[in-house]
């Protein structure tokens, strides 16, 4: 505290700690294997843990691994509210990497509930958050889900993206060749192949020689999937990716290949039984189709339909199966059987908008709550300032980007004069009005993107962004003779109240501590020449 001399100093942001760390990474592993119980306690376990340490760095890396989990589980409303509360606490222990990780989760989450735009701002954030955290395999995913994005917007809206999303996929892919992780180059191409299916059918787009060539550009991107994930290593990714790969090479002509990875997949998919094997089902109806065998191929996705609709993202593949249906019969000049799969189609299409919107609700309710909560725990309850919780990381994270745009950032500490006495003398809920006083005229004199913040018991602290120390300087000094010239008429058993205040900046420190430890040396110093001043 400046009263004493000693220096305020922030709490160190907390490093991994290795059995959360290995917690973390058991959870994935047992997920990539199909363990899924296991990996949703260990995931749990790990943000218990973390939540009743103080662990906030890895309770954000805890909280991000669940939106994860939550996402690819298809419980989307888990998934947003971890993906959401992962992003506030990886905000106050400047964790980019969770913050990172939790975009790119809620970037799916919300493109799977058809809020595209909300998909595209997640997606940049993802972006910029990569680059704070200095992780390429991040950058990648982030790229990979922009370009997801901007291809949904197309299909979905009509809005012309393609070169932006083809754009975006070219800088994952870059971005995934030198690195070591498998899955990070899988997703980059085996995305990027998808992309070019969906462009290739899409109205919008209906040149056949571009067809023609972004079908040849997939059948390659699926070749590299294939080997990419051909060693014993890589076989739970090839399980997720094998079928679409297959499709592509069918519809370039590969018939014999297409088919053979069914073949040598079929066991397995059976085995695993559920949504795998009506997923190989599908897939295996739609090659057929490609490949010429109509027949077979209808009445392997009729036999599907007549299984329950399933709600989320899997109803795309059901849009698929009726799709498919439709083209053939009206090929076929089938029209009743086209207008029944079609009717058919917007009756299941209006069930899963109306999901949707509920899920929409579910989620904004779950978000306001944890919003509120999350308020609440970083405020003082006394003068609605930022508490000593809220405060630390949020201008350890303003410090940190300050430095690395380049752009100024100062800091002040304001400490009330002889407020003990004022207590001693005249009791704690008069200590209190003043505390609150003092409070509004700081708030009154800062911007609406500063930080402001109650940093101990009669102490205040400001940063203020994209400000020099001299401008900081004068704001104070505006504070200090509004605090000296009307408290007295505010308080009228109170003869005078005064504040001190050192002040100091961006271009004086290395660090955030640094940067606490002028302003706080600086306070301390007003206080030993006579208080009621501002030092800078």
């Amino acid at each position: 505290m400046a009263a004493n001399g000693q220096a305020a100093e922030l709490t160190p942001i907390p490093h991994p700690v290795p059995d959360i760390a290995t917690m973390l990474s058991d959870a994935y592993t047992a997920y990539m294997h199909g363990n899924y119980p296991g990996a949703e306690r260990l995931i749990e376990s790990a943000i218990e843990i973390t939540r009743a340490s103080g662990d906030r760095f890895n309770e954000a890396n805890a909280l991000a691994l669940a939106a994860t989990y939550a996402q690819r589980t298809i419980n989307r409303e888990q998934a947003a509210a971890r993906g959401e509360e992962a992003l506030i606490v990886a905000g106050q222990s400047a964790n980019f990497r969770a913050s990172a990780e939790a975009c790119i989760a809620l970037c799916i989450t919300y493109g799977e509930m058809g809020m595209i735009d909300e998909a595209i701002r997640m997606a940049e954030d993802a972006r910029s958050y990569a680059k704070q955290s200095n992780d390429a395999r991040l950058l990648s995913y982030a790229h990979t889900r922009t370009a997801d994005a901007y291809v949904a917007r197309e299909v979905v809206y009509g809005i012309p993206c393609t070169q932006a999303a083809l754009g975006h996929y070219r800088i994952a892919r870059r971005l995934a060749r030198g690195l070591p992780e498998i899955d990070v180059k899988v997703a980059a191409q085996y995305n990027h192949m998808l992309a070019l299916m969906k462009l290739t059918e899409h109205p919008l787009d209906p040149i056949i020689f571009r067809s023609k060539r972004r079908l040849k550009v997939a059948a390659m991107l699926a070749d590299r999937v294939i080997a990419l994930t051909e060693p014993s290593s890589a076989q739970s990714a090839r399980r997720f990716v094998v079928f679409n790969c297959a499709l592509v090479w069918c519809k370039v002509g590969r018939v014999t290949e297409a088919f053979a990875v069914f073949e040598s997949h079929e066991a397995t998919a059976k085995e695993m039984g559920g949504m795998a094997y009506a997923s190989f089902q599908n897939f295996l109806g739609l090659t057929e189709i490609a490949a010429g065998r109509e027949d077979i191929g209808c009445e392997r996705l009729e036999q599907q339909l007549l299984e329950p609709m399933r709600l989320g993202s899997l109803f795309a593949m059901r849009f698929l199966q009726r799709r498919a249906l439709i083209e053939i019969a009206l090929k076929n000049n089938a029209p009743d059987v086209a207008c029944r799969h079609l009717l058919a189609f917007e009756r299941e299409r209006r069930i899963e908008f109306n999901h949707q919107n509920v899920m929409r609700e579910a989620v904004d309710r779950r978000l306001g709550q944890l919003r509120d909560a999350t308020k609440e725990a970083d405020t003082d309850p006394l003068t609605q300032l930022l508490n000593r919780r809220g405060f630390p990381a949020k201008i350890a994270h303003a410090f940190e980007s300050a430095k690395k745009q380049g752009r100024p950032l100062a800091l002040a500490m304001l400490d009330i004069d002889h407020f003990k006495q004022v207590n001693d003398q005249f009791g704690h809920l008069i200590g209190d009005q003043v505390l609150r006083f003092v409070a509004l005229v700081i708030k009154k004199h800062c911007g609406d993107n500063d930080l402001v913040g109650r940093y101990g018991g009669d102490e205040f602290v400001i940063a203020a962004f994209d400000t020099t120390r001299q401008e900081l300087l004068k704001r104070c000094e505006a504070i200090r003779l509004e605090v000296w010239s009307t408290a007295p008429a505010s308080f009228e058993s109170i003869n005078t109240i005064s504040i001190s205040a050192g002040v100091s900046d961006s271009s004086e420190a290395t660090d955030i501590n640094g940067l606490i430890h002028q302003a706080d040396s600086r306070l301390y110093f007003a206080k030993q020449n006579g208080r009621n001043s501002v030092q800078g």
